[in-house]
């Protein structure tokens, strides 16, 4: 299953089970939050990793 939310800026992002594992697993805490998450990709600002062009953070 993956989830589908679109940014303020357009683009698609789509955030897998493993994904959520992911963010689960390693960030504790954001346990529980998965609306918060969902909500701050939707409307947050996104910054482009300086040495993985392909990956963002939403804040």
């Amino acid at each position: 299953m993956r989830e589908e939310v679109q940014d303020r800026y357009g683009n698609t992002i789509y955030i897998t089970d493993e994904r959520w594992q992911h963010i689960f697993t390693n960030h504790h805490q954001l346990r529980g939050r998965r609306h918060e998450i969902l909500s701050t990709v939707r409307s947050g600002k996104r910054s482009r990793d300086p040495l993985l062009f392909d990956k963002f953070y939403y804040t």
